[in-house]
């Protein structure tokens, strides 16, 4: 070990690089007196000697732990990397499947509501006093009773249930003309038994209608002021030219504006009987009427122009229709 020492690393005897000549017999000779003798000078070379029968892995297994190395990976590893899947198994996790099965069943639940299945039930509503949950060809779904609700407050007689249906689309409009006529009768008759109850609402007496609710005086007056003006308007022959309000209303500060007058009420209620009332748009039209150019179009707002528009003509055709009982 010393003489390769002094050989590759060209030291001297003292220990020290020298780049004098290379390693001689000479010096041999003397290292080899100075082994025998014990000589100090030897004994300054410190060489330290690193071999070893180990291999590296199991070297350096062994001066560093498995834990360690665990730790470091994770710190300088990027998460993406870390976050690998694999997608050649073959059975997907447990935890995947639940999820999966979950969401069908949520579908299911969803597609059988909206189909009417009988055994899906709503949250009662607080305060109603009379209920319609139930018909001979099944249940409704809450966004079709809504839509039903407006459509008898537009055109509110029985006989009319065709145009109702067909406004409100859906379900309603598949279904056969006796289950509409049942529909409007639970929807008429679950009103009245609704007024006869406790007033628990301040605001009027409730009717929880498939989970929509329904102020009942509102549709019991809407669908009798309504039933009323049919009743006058069949009386003429002619309802266009000869059909006129009952009494005079004072014109509405509005009115001037537009030139509407006492005429133009008589056919804006003759409108609400023929379109349905809120149909502002299908009245407008109506060349009979008369109203193209003293009635806003659906598409202009407030700002964009100076005729009544449809919350003016609500609340104009909702005091006419008052007037009318």
């Amino acid at each position: 070990m010393v003489l390769d020492h002094l050989v590759i690393q060209k030291l001297n005897l003292s220990g020290k690089c020298t780049r004098g000549p290379s390693f001689s017999s000479m010096h041999l000779s003397y290292l080899s007196s100075s082994v025998e003798l014990g000589c100090s000078s030897i004994r300054c070379i410190a060489v330290a000697n690193f071999c070893s029968a180990e291999d590296d892995v199991t070297f350096w297994s062994r001066m560093i732990k498995p834990e360690a190395i665990a730790l470091k990976y994770e710190a300088i590893v990027p998460r993406a990397a870390r976050n690998i899947k694999s997608y050649s198994e073959v059975n997907p996790p447990e935890n995947f499947n639940k999820r999966k099965k979950k969401g069908a069943e949520s579908r299911e639940r969803l597609s059988k509501c909206r189909k009417g299945d009988s055994g899906y039930s709503l949250p009662v509503i607080e305060g109603a006093t009379a209920q319609v949950r139930g018909l001979s060809y099944g249940n409704l779904p809450k966004r079709d009773a809504t839509h039903f609700i407006r459509a008898v407050k537009k055109f509110g007689i029985e006989s009319r249930i065709s145009l109702i249906a067909v406004d409100v689309s859906g379900i309603v409009e598949a279904a056969p003309s006796e289950a509409q006529i049942e529909l409007y009768d639970a929807l008429i008759d679950g009103c009245r038994e609704a007024d006869r109850g406790e007033k628990v609402d301040p605001k009027g007496r409730l009717l929880d209608f498939f989970g929509v609710p329904v102020r009942a005086d509102e549709v019991l007056s809407r669908v009798e002021e309504l039933q009323l003006l049919a009743k006058r308007v069949s009386q003429y022959e002619d309802p266009f030219s000869l059909f006129r309000a009952l009494a005079y209303l004072k014109p509405a500060t509005w009115s001037k504006g537009c030139g509407l007058n006492q005429k133009d009420d008589a056919r804006l209620l003759l409108g609400a009987h023929c379109h349905g009332f809120g149909n502002w748009e299908k009245i407008r039209l109506d060349e009979k009427l008369g109203f193209t150019k003293k009635i806003a179009p659906v598409e202009l707002r407030h700002h964009e122009t100076f005729l009544p528009r449809a919350p003016q003509l609500k609340d104009r055709a909702s005091q006419l229709l008052e007037m009318v009982r």
